[in-house]
């Protein structure tokens, strides 16, 4: 192989693991790299074959085929695209805490988790949390969304976690594990790139912060999702959603950037589906209001990207606060049962605690 082979990037390459180059035919390659785990794309058998050979030539590698696994994430292709799913990885992870044999959860969390306002007596040991912290962390991470606020909240307890604690980092798992078979399901159509965000407002009853939540979806797939505590406590619920949004934003314009290299394409204008009036309000105005001047300015390149074209706000009525299933029924919140992960726009990646409790 030419030692310069995997050196050959455009000046803006984003993801510094994806290495792109175009052959003398103009046919387009791909090698994406994480430690010694290599996915090869090309359009036919052939490209491949020259690829491998070349890599064969200078390193000890293993042809395995069609992609079926890659860091603990199962990969399966039929006549509707790709699905994937950590079946096995969340399998072993409840054995490992013996809860194979627990009642399976519904849910991921208590709803009124949040609604705690005392601080509970504090495990005295807690490598045990940390370490399945850790494991709900790669998993919501990689393939569900639907436990990435549950494990975002519980991750923030790490350094003093409690009994209450670790019987809901427990709860996530048996309702995982119960749920193992779900898959998340990537597009194919031509949808093109769009975001949802959200927050709550005040949410966690001991500090009053809000938490954030975005989530990416491309060809009608879910691609990208976040959820997040916020650094600073809002003064209002428009100054948390303006909050989130640009947070959300980041995260977009990286995923923009991806994938315009990857496409060699403009993606346009990016549509933003925002659930409040006021916070769009704000960052479509020319001025700042005496009741939004207190924002920090670093969140103000939102407005900046509306009026460079690059995202475009639309009003929506978010139903990811208040899910609507595939059948048509409402659930009480987001961190509430969902059947798939392929029909909604966004499910328990954000939540308010408005709905949770009665």
């Amino acid at each position: 192989m030419d030692p310069c082979y995997l050196q050959q990037k455009e000046e803006k390459e984003t993801d510094q693991c994806l290495y792109k180059r175009k052959t003398a035919g103009g046919v387009t390659e791909f090698i994406l790299i994480y430690v010694d785990d290599m996915i090869i794309v090309t359009t036919t058998e052939q490209e491949f074959e020259s690829i491998y050979n070349q890599l064969e030539k200078n390193f000890a590698v293993t042809n395995l085929g069609d992609v079926r696994s890659f860091l603990g994430i199962e990969v399966e292709k039929d006549d509707d695209g790709y699905k994937l799913n950590q079946q096995a990885y969340i399998r072993k992870l409840t054995e490992r805490f013996h809860l194979q044999d627990a009642k399976p959860s519904k849910i991921p969390m208590d709803p009124c988790y949040l609604q705690q306002k005392e601080e509970k007596e504090p495990l005295s040991n807690n490598s045990q949390y940390l370490s399945l912290i850790g494991g709900l962390l790669y998993i919501a991470v990689q393939t569900r969304p639907d436990v990435s606020l549950s494990v975002s909240l519980l991750a923030q307890k790490s350094s003093s976690p409690s009994q209450q604690d670790w019987n809901e980092a427990k709860k996530v798992l048996r309702y995982l594990y119960a749920t193992r078979d779900h898959k998340l399901k990537l597009g194919m159509s031509r949808e093109q790139l769009c975001m949802y965000v959200d927050a709550d407002y005040a949410g966690d009853c001991r500090d009053r912060k809000s938490n954030s939540g975005y989530l990416i979806k491309y060809g009608g797939g879910v691609i990208a999702w976040g959820s997040r505590k916020q650094t600073s406590v809002a003064l209002s619920s428009t100054e948390a959603e303006f909050i989130s949004l640009a947070e959300g934003c980041q995260e977009l314009s990286w995923t923009k950037r991806l994938l315009e290299e990857i496409a060699e394409e403009d993606t346009g204008p990016i549509i933003v589906f925002e659930d409040n009036q006021s916070c769009i309000k704000l960052v479509e105005g020319d001025r700042i209001e005496r009741r939004s001047k207190h924002i920090d300015v670093r969140y103000f390149f939102v407005r900046d990207l509306q009026q460079k074209e690059v995202i475009k706000l639309e009003y929506c009525l978010l139903l990811l606060l208040l899910s609507v299933r595939a059948d048509g029924d409402h659930i009480n919140s987001s961190m509430y049962r969902a059947s798939q992960l392929d029909y909604m726009p966004c499910f328990s990646v954000f939540h308010d605690s408005r709905y949770m409790c009665s």
